[in-house]
């Protein structure tokens, strides 16, 4: 271990000072990632010594360490690591290498595996979430089957611990960071508890960040009673035969509250239920894309359905100055009102009319995080449009008003778009989000254009019936029908009805998220104040 203050005399900097910097040096430049890699984490132990197979550490003590590399790859790290850094703190280091290697694995690679390792501050929480389990298993042996680095099972070094992972550059690292038992191989084919060098009585806990696809990447090999759309729920059927007594899982949160997902669940869901767990958002993990919310969950042997999921109140936690907290909202699904089952989100199958009698489609959506970033209206079709009939052109103006005022949170990526159905038997309300959508799109689609002199709202007496409902508005707030009848003839107020809609949308997603006393008492207020 270094010592900081002599260091300052000569032009040597600490390592742990310059971690990033010096990791991504190694990523690029080192002629072996492995190798370099490990000397990095062993380069507190001087003296060292190099030869033609490489490099040994704390040569001529007591405890020699070697490590085989190229020539090149020894004289690379004698002059770029040892020649240039001291290690202040060795843990430090480790720390690093376990909680952001993934940050530094080509991204290319990353999906390909699924390998996301996780991030520190989430580990702190995590740990704080199982502990109280592992509390009452004193003699628990933790298995942790995709482990990455092994962030999970480096706070309990007072336990038994077990790292697997197919990646044989994870399991190097493993090794290097003091893991003494690892298994290099493929989790989900052969699994027993003989793979994994457990016995029948060991009281079993599993710690996982298992790859999570979502079907989007070719999954790796897996035994047939495993298999699933997502790798995620792959690994959740394997380590459920195994029989542990606790699970933690962290998931992508749409396995669990999305049914047709759930259902993949299979054998888990009839062996085990939730004990407790929390949302976080995926940014936590330098995913990249839009945010989506991911589950970290305990199970405990018992059983569970989709209802059991639905009435479980899933704690939302935000990063807070680099802290994952507890912000007291919760996720309800049983209190949460979405468009499922009320506005078509895929295009009409055979026997329904696919042609738009106002000229416009609706691009299909799965959730929110889709209506946001493609879910928009065309005046053009395709296989993936849905025809807009007039009779239901307020409900896909409800989902452009949505996708352009709804403030993104990662907590409702996964979801149908939210909505309060009471809302649309309010014609002001219904009104409004066919107003507002003409007004924001008539510079793009020609059905809504003012020039036009066979718009829509013309030929369907949109602008006509606004001017009768414009007169004998009662509403307190403003008058949508005057403030389109202005924007059509004049040209005026496009944005008239944009406040209403930013504060109707933060009012209702406040509500949806709101804790269970707080959610009853303050419901949204929305259509009577337009």
């Amino acid at each position: 271990m270094g010592n900081r203050k002599n260091a300052k005399s000569v032009a040597i900097k600490f390592v742990d000072d310059h971690l990033p910097a010096v990791v991504k040096l190694i990523r690029d430049k080192s002629p072996q990632l492995v190798p370099a890699t490990r000397a990095l984490l062993n380069l507190s132990r001087k003296p060292i010594a190099v030869d033609a197979k490489g490099l040994t550490f704390g040569a001529g003590t007591a405890a020699p360490y070697r490590i085989e590399m190229s020539s090149k790859t020894a004289q690379w790290v004698m002059t770029e690591l040892v020649g240039k850094f001291d290690v202040c703190n060795p843990a430090v280091v480790q720390a690093f290498i376990r909680n952001q290697w993934s940050h530094y694995v080509p991204k290319s690679d990353k999906e390909a595996r699924g390998q996301y390792f996780t991030p520190a501050n989430a580990v702190n929480a995590i740990t704080k979430l199982i502990t109280p389990v592992l509390q009452g298993m004193p003699n628990a042996v933790l298995l942790d089957p995709a482990a990455g680095a092994g962030a999970l099972l480096a706070p309990f070094d007072a336990h038994r611990r077990i790292a697997a992972d197919i990646d044989p550059v994870a399991t190097a690292l493993l090794n290097e960071l003091g893991f003494a038992e690892v298994i290099t191989g493929n989790s989900l084919v052969g699994a027993n508890r003989a793979k994994f060098g457990l016995n029948a009585q060991d009281d079993l806990a599993v710690m996982l960040n298992a790859p999570f696809n979502g079907g989007n990447k070719k999954s790796i090999a897996c035994d047939p009673a495993f298999r699933a759309t997502d790798e995620c729920v792959s690994f959740l059927k394997m380590v459920a035969s195994l029989n542990p007594k606790a699970i933690l899982s962290i998931q992508p949160l749409t396995t669990l509250i999305k049914e047709r997902n759930f259902k993949e669940l299979g054998n888990f869901a009839k062996s085990y239920c939730i004990q407790s767990g929390f949302v976080m958002s995926s940014d936590e993990f330098a995913l990249g894309g839009e945010e989506f919310p991911l589950a970290v969950m305990v199970y405990t042997p018992g059983s569970m359905t989709f209802a059991d999921v639905e009435q479980f109140a899933f704690p939302i936690f935000r990063n807070v100055g680099g802290v994952l907290m507890d912000s007291g909202e919760r996720l309800q699904l049983s209190k949460v009102e979405t468009t499922k089952g009320l506005i078509r989100n895929m295009p009409p199958k055979q026997g329904v009319e696919k042609q738009s009698e106002l000229g416009i489609y609706q691009f299909n959506f799965r959730h929110i995080n889709f209506v946001k970033a493609k879910g928009n209206l065309s005046d053009k079709t395709s296989p993936s449009m849905i025809p807009v009939q007039m009779a239901d052109f307020w409900q896909y103006a409800y989902i452009n008003c949505f996708k352009r005022h709804f403030q993104t949170d990662f907590v409702f990526g996964n979801l149908d778009p939210l909505c309060r159905k009471a809302d649309f038997t309010s014609m002001d309300f219904v009104d409004a989000c066919i107003y507002d959508t003409i007004m924001a799109n008539s510079h793009r689609l020609t059905p809504f254009d003012r020039a036009n002199a066979n718009s829509v709202v013309l030929t369907h007496r949109i602008l006509a019936d606004a001017k009768a409902k414009a007169v004998s508005f009662k509403g307190a707030g403003v008058n949508p029908h005057q403030a389109f009848v202005d924007f059509w003839t004049k040209g005026t107020g496009k944005d008239a009805l944009t406040p209403f809609f930013q504060d109707y949308f933060a009012k209702l997603k406040a509500a949806t998220l709101a804790q269970p006393t707080a959610a009853t008492a303050t419901p949204v207020v929305a259509a009577a104040a337009i």
